[in-house]
């Protein structure tokens, strides 16, 4: 037995046109604000903002002086997301990864443990992991949360590192 998937225009203009799944590697979810990652992040599009060329796996937030844009995250509590793409210019479109898995730039030097809880690090724009913890969580920590690790990383310079994606 087949698996289709249906399609439909944005419009919604009755294309309904029903194709075959070959492999869940055919299928591909993107609007012009909206996508699926190819490795299973949900990522949505904004101004990036950052004063520079966007660099993928940044830990971002929103901009508190230009709307619908985000710049580097820079107070360990305010992440909203990770960028999904790099080398998009200042004031451009740029898509960012806010749930689901997403490869993350990870404070250099630093190693990656798979299991631990991935945090916002004090390094601008990097995460970091600490292990689960056994009991109440320290409440700074708990809100610097990004997600959890999943893959060890023995550390370098400009490391990305898988996370799953949520925040606090």
């Amino acid at each position: 037995m087949s698996s289709y998937i249906y399609l439909t225009d944005a419009l919604n203009n009755g294309l309904n046109v029903a194709k075959p799944i070959v492999s869940t590697a055919d299928i591909l979810i993107q609007g012009t604000k909206f996508m699926v990652t190819a490795i299973g992040g949900i990522a949505i599009r904004l101004k990036n903002k950052t004063g520079g060329l966007s660099v993928k796996g940044t830990v971002i937030a929103a901009s508190p002086t230009t709307a619908l844009s985000f710049t580097p995250e820079a107070n360990m509590f305010d992440a909203i997301g990770v960028v999904y793409e790099s080398g998009i210019a200042d004031g451009s479109d740029c898509w960012f990864v806010i749930s689901g898995i997403a490869e993350v730039l990870w404070k250099n030097s630093t190693t990656a443990t798979k299991g631990y809880v991935a945090l916002s690090d004090t390094t601008d724009g990097r995460a970091s992991n600490v292990e689960v913890p056994s009991s109440n969580p320290v409440v700074a920590e708990h809100f610097r949360e990004i997600g959890h690790v999943l893959e060890d990383n023995a550390g370098g310079i400009n490391q990305l590192v898988k996370v799953i994606l949520h925040f606090n």
